[in-house]
This record gives structure tokens, C-alpha cells and sequence, in this order.
């Protein structure tokens, strides 16, 4: 039976689980176990938590997005999809993914090297071999998450977010220079939220700043 590469979709999975045996197996660190790599990881998605999104700075991924924390404020309306009601929607925070296009303030954004020195630099006392154990922890989460652009891959890691991707609706534009109208196919489009948990201890904490 022949497969076709080309029209064939990716069913793939990346938990905590996932994440921390690809740690493990690319760590390659003498006395390093399976429980280091997983606690490590735990200590990493804090950190994004609490230090970046807590503090209300962008986190950049390279070839992915911005992820920017914000408050929505209460108001607005909204309507129950199943139905059909209208309903004004309670103060909540969320994490907006962005394409890297824009300026932003150094001092309110990490990029992922940046983050890995403030992880290590915050936690300073850190054993040489949990360093080199934390910039692979936080370079295979990144990965994982640029992973999650194809279709059929999808990170889920709760009590945090669900990085995933779906197909764009073909749509027409305009040329932004000549102003002819285009075609803008269908295309993979980045999908990114928050958990719930998450949103709630986000929201105390954008609003202490």
C-alpha cells in the first residue's frame, strides 16, 4: 500500500510526558535521570508563568510569535455558542500570540536566550550540570512548540497552554502598494491559549503589577 506524503495528516501528541523523555534522551548528562529532566521542565513552565507572563513581558519565539499577557477588561458582549444567549463577560486575563513583526520595549520582552540567562541568573544556585540541564529543557519546550506550526502537531501542557495549528479560510486582499485585488490562499495558522487555571492566577498577577 502506498502512503501519500502529500495529502497525509500528522497525528502527534507533546505532553509533559513527551517532553521530558525527549529531555532525557538529548540531555546526554552524566547522573541526570528521567525525574531530573521532569522537575527541571516544572521549574522552566514556572518560571514562563510567574517571572515572564507574571510580570507582564512578552516571551518571543523565534520562528513562531509574540506571546503578550494582557487583561481583558469586563463588558463586553458575548454569545453562548450552544445557545445562543447574550452575555457580558467577566475581567479575565489571557496570553495574545502575535506574529514577531513590531517593536517592543527590551525591557518588557525576553527572547529565548534572554529567558534562559534570566532562568538561570534568578536561580543562581544552580549546580553547573543543572544549567547546561536547563537551557536544553527550555530549547526542547521551544522546539516543540515551533513543532505545533504543522498541521496535526499539537503541545498540550496543563495547567498552562495548548499550542496547536489549523488551516486558515482562503480569503481576498489588496495589494497594500498597488491596491489589486489578491488571493490569499489557505494556509497553516498558529494557535495558542491558556488553560484555566492558568488564566486565573494570571489575572491576580497582572493586576498586583
Amino acid at each position: 500500500m502506498t502512503v501519500d506524503k502529500k495529502n497525509s495528516t500528522k497525528n502527534i501528541k507533546i505532553t509533559r510526558d513527551v517532553l521530558a523523555q525527549r529531555i532525557f534522551k538529548n540531555a546526554n548528562i552524566k547522573g541526570v535521570s528521567l525525574k531530573d529532566s521532569k522537575n527541571m521542565l516544572e521549574s522552566i513552565l514556572e518560571h514562563i508563568k510567574t517571572s515572564v507572563f507574571g510580570k507582564g513581558k512578552i516571551l518571543r519565539i523565534k520562528n513562531y510569535g509574540r506571546l503578550t499577557p494582557k487583561i481583558k477588561p469586563s463588558g463586553r458582549p458575548v454569545r453562548n455558542p450552544s445557545k445562543g444567549d447574550e452575555y457580558f463577560m467577566e475581567e479575565t486575563a489571557t496570553v495574545t500570540l502575535t506574529k514577531q513583526q513590531g517593536r517592543s520595549n527590551k525591557e518588557n520582552r525576553f527572547t529565548e536566550n534572554q529567558f534562559i540567562l534570566d532562568f538561570t541568573s534568578t536561580n543562581n544556585k544552580l549546580s553547573k550540570y543543572e544549567v547546561s540541564l536547563a537551557k536544553i529543557t527550555a530549547q526542547e519546550l521551544f522546539n516543540a512548540i515551533r513543532e505545533t506550526k504543522e498541521i496535526g502537531v499539537r503541545c498540550e501542557i496543563r495547567e498552562f497552554a495548548v499550542f496547536s495549528s489549523a488551516m486558515s479560510n482562503p480569503r481576498r486582499a489588496r495589494n497594500p502598494k498597488t491596491g489589486e485585488p489578491v488571493f490569499v490562499p489557505s494556509k497553516p495558522k498558529a494557535i495558542f491559549t491558556i488553560s484555566r487555571e492558568f488564566r486565573k492566577d494570571l489575572l491576580k498577577k497582572l493586576k498586583e503589577i
